[in-house]
């Protein structure tokens, strides 16, 4: 029974191992997706700040009244398109930082674990 503990905490260790080292092997890759996906979200905000210019640029030959709404509306959909490209990239770097750090302390935790039962192992048999 305790030789079948100590296979199941060392599969367990292999498979956190395991996780880490796929995560650490791909986050390379995750990376340059994410600069990838950077770059064109940057050329959407583009699109989004010339949006914004010919909606300006639209207000300035209306009534004052439309002219105020218009150029509110733009100034809004600026603070949107800003807020929301921030909150997506922030999410999306969060969830890949936290999912690494957390491996990793599941494998430090699992490595200390069968160390300390082969430690108590080597005594009992001793």
């Amino acid at each position: 029974m305790m030789r079948r503990t100590l296979e199941n905490r060392n599969a367990q260790t292999k498979q956190l191992q395991t996780a880490v080292s796929n995560v650490e092997k791909h986050f390379g890759e995750l990376c340059q997706i994410f600069a990838a996906y950077v770059r064109k979200t940057a050329r959407l905000r583009d699109k989004a700040d010339l949006l914004v210019n010919e909606i300006n640029a639209y207000a300035a030959t209306e009534t004052p009244h439309l002219k105020l709404g218009l150029m509110n509306f733009a100034d809004e959909f600026a603070k949107l398109q800003d807020y929301r490209q921030a909150e997506n990239l922030k999410w999306k770097f969060q969830f890949s930082k936290n999912r690494i750090s957390i491996k990793k302390i599941e494998l430090i935790i699992a490595i200390h674990a069968n160390l300390k039962s082969n430690h108590k192992n080597v005594e009992f048999l001793s």
